[in-house]
């Protein structure tokens, strides 16, 4: 990292915008969660952040000025079953921003978090298998093109919001979770603990 920000000052002499958006994603129940994988989606969600991050501070607190962008993930807000490990990382980096923003403030670096939902990339198709599963299939729900992800991280970057969640049903999980978590709670439950019919007597 710190040999990437020494080309980009050596090529545009300053850097106004870092978009942390390397991510990797992980799948498993909580009781059997393999603790390798889960630290390894550390490494890249958490510290590979952290590391970006902490790379481009000096430069812009020289510059008294510049802009951290943080690409979460509405589970960073609202953790769900069989994806508890991946929340997990995205809380933190949720953490680790909010500290950051009232950190940097003075050095008039911004910091925003973008919280997308359901995208349509090969995301998941990559993710990393670390414990069972509930559902081979979780549900996907209000899926959104990256295209559209991408225009709303560029007019965070104009605008420098606090937060930005990006897709409506995003929105409305994380209301949920505010207002009613009890209910989520009965959601998500039937959701991922569906009732299978019981077969008749005398029946394989």
């Amino acid at each position: 990292m710190r040999a990437f920000v020494d080309r980009s000052l050596a090529e545009f002499g300053r850097i106004d915008v870092l978009v942390n958006n390397a991510g990797v994603g992980l799948t498993g129940i909580v009781a059997d969660l393999d603790p390798k994988a889960l630290g390894r989606v550390f490494d890249v969600n958490v510290l590979g952040a952290l590391h970006a991050t902490q790379a481009v501070i000096p430069t812009m607190r020289t510059q008294r000025r510049g802009h951290i962008v943080n690409i979460s993930s509405i589970l960073g807000k609202v953790s769900v079953p069989q994806t508890a490990g991946y929340a997990a990382t995205k809380f933190a980096l949720q953490a680790i921003s909010d500290g950051l923003r009232i950190e940097e403030a003075p050095y008039g670096i911004a910091v925003s978090v973008i919280c997308p939902g359901s995208t349509e990339t090969d995301f998941r198709a990559n993710e990393v298998r670390g414990g069972s599963l509930l559902v081979a299939e979780r549900p996907r729900v209000g899926a959104v093109s990256a295209d559209k992800v991408a225009a709303q991280i560029v007019r965070a970057i104009e605008s420098q919001p606090r937060e930005v969640i990006t897709s409506g049903f995003g929105k409305l999980l994380n209301v949920l979770d505010s207002a009613a978590p009890a209910l989520l709670d009965r959601i998500l439950a039937r959701t991922y603990h569906k009732r299978r019919p019981e077969r008749p007597a005398g029946t394989s």
